[in-house]
């Protein structure tokens, strides 16, 4: 099923336990989890949902000092080697305009993706191609879940609304699109769901 979900709760919660265990940071010998689905109880582990997730964390980073072109498209961390194609090309302008460095690149930068960044750059403009990097990681894998852990760090709420509602017109034919987010105001997006964690609970209120 096709939906997007926010992930609330206060820090320390666990909410990013949780986003450890799927991304497979903690091994699955090293936690336990009680799973419970309409009223029934399912004691599996939570792996099974590696093959198919692309995900960015509070601490993810990249090269910025890099053209925006490579920073997108470099897929060196997964062994993937890719040679620039129109199609390529395509896709990195459309993640471009998604999160809303479209108008940089062309008045900015006259269109020139290949230019190095070197201090250039905004923390809000590395966060925004940081999620860039991760639309094309996603679309590249066919990744059928896509889990963002608070990307709207140095962004300002109306961007993040705008980016975040970009993000899940685009994901939801694709596939499960997790978030995490700092911005009050784009907690009244279209969710489909709502998981609070509670002390290592999650709880669906919506």
């Amino acid at each position: 099923m096709d939906e997007a979900i926010l992930i609330t709760g206060k820090s320390g919660a666990g909410k990013s336990t949780f986003y450890d265990i799927l991304n497979g940071s903690v091994p699955h010998r090293n936690y336990s989890a009680k799973i419970n689905i309409d009223d029934s109880s399912d004691g599996t582990t939570l792996h099974s949902v590696e093959k198919c997730r692309t995900m960015v964390l509070q601490d993810s980073d990249m090269d910025y000092r890099s053209t925006i072109y490579r920073m997108i498209t470099d897929m060196d961390a997964d062994e993937v080697k890719q040679k620039r194609t129109s199609q390529f090309d395509s896709l990195v302008h459309e993640f471009l305009r998604l999160v809303q460095i479209d108008d940089f690149v062309r008045n900015e930068l006259h269109g020139d993706l290949h230019e190095a960044m070197a201090d250039k750059l905004s923390d809000g403009q590395n966060t925004r191609l940081l999620l860039a990097r991760v639309f094309f990681r996603a679309h590249h894998r066919n990744a059928s879940l896509l889990i963002i852990d608070k990307p709207d760090q140095g962004l300002p709420a109306e961007t993040t609304v705008s980016i975040i509602d970009n993000i899940m017109k685009w994901y939801r034919s694709k596939g499960i699109l997790i978030v995490t987010l700092h911005t009050e105001r784009a907690h009244a997006l279209k969710f489909d769901q709502v998981l609070h964690v509670e002390e290592g609970t999650i709880a669906k209120i919506k």
